[in-house]
């Protein structure tokens, strides 16, 4: 049995407690399976999303890296643009972000 079919049953339960029984009691039933429904609908919309999400997922092309990698004369290049800052922690740095500008230009 499913959500759906657990509300309807509890909601014809409760047309029939409303006879024999106080409010509160047959109320309960109606609560429970206006809760039921809620919570199928959403448990049906989430899944929904989440097949959304896994089709968009699946079209992307995760095997291509983000960034290019730069040929070997690209690098030299670079390292001897700043060749006199090398020495220092300023100048690898400096060397780094080069480095990566170039590379995420590809």
């Amino acid at each position: 049995m499913n959500a759906y079919e657990l509300a309807i049953q509890l909601k014809a339960e409760s047309s029939q407690a409303e006879y024999g029984y106080d409010v509160g009691d047959w109320k309960l039933y109606d609560d429970a399976a206006n809760m039921l429904r809620q919570q199928a609908d959403r448990i049906a919309h989430l899944e929904m999303l989440l097949a959304n999400r896994n089709e968009i997922i699946d079209k992307l092309d995760l095997t291509t890296p983000q960034i290019k990698e730069l040929s070997d004369e690209e690098i030299l290049e670079i390292g001897n643009a700043v060749t006199n800052l090398i020495d220092s922690n300023e100048g690898w740095i400096e060397f780094a972000r080069a480095i990566l500008k170039k590379a995420s230009e590809k």
